[in-house]
């Protein structure tokens, strides 16, 4: 006669092996989600990034092009002199101040990116964690 501890063996790895295709298929599919949130992630970070480049680089254009026709401007007015250097420190200013409001515009969108990420990422988990659960119970 067959010792009980043989017999609970047999019985738990019978039943590991009828769900295991369940098991797979849960894996199976927490992965494609997961790869689909991750794929999003990046393409939200992309577009973050070339909005961040766009941005400099739309304010180096304004830069240039005002100290371009800054020399004309003043002299229609009849400006000479200091009133130059002050005109290229605004000048330049107005460019450092475009590049922060762009940088700072970039990290709050990054931070609130990161946070969704996270917190879709926590429930993704949870979804899967909950259905093992529910396998390993039916399976009892």
């Amino acid at each position: 006669m067959a010792d009980l501890n043989q017999i609970l063996k047999e019985v738990t790895t019978e039943l590991t092996e009828t769900y295991k295709p369940d098991y797979t298929k849960i894996e199976e599919q927490r992965a494609a989600e997961q790869k689909a949130l991750d794929a999003e992630r990046d393409r939200q970070q992309g577009i973050l990034n070339r909005n961040l480049f766009n941005a400099n680089q739309q304010a180096y254009i304004t830069r240039m092009q005002a100290q371009r026709d800054m020399p004309q401007q003043l002299a229609a007015q009849g400006i000479r002199g200091g009133a130059t250097e002050t005109t290229l420190n605004n000048i330049y200013n107005n460019y450092l101040n475009a590049r922060n409001a762009a940088k700072s515009s970039y990290d709050e969108s990054t931070g609130a990116l990161s946070s969704n990420y996270n917190t879709n990422n926590a429930s993704l988990g949870s979804k899967y964690a909950q259905m093992i659960a529910d396998l390993d119970s039916e399976k009892r």
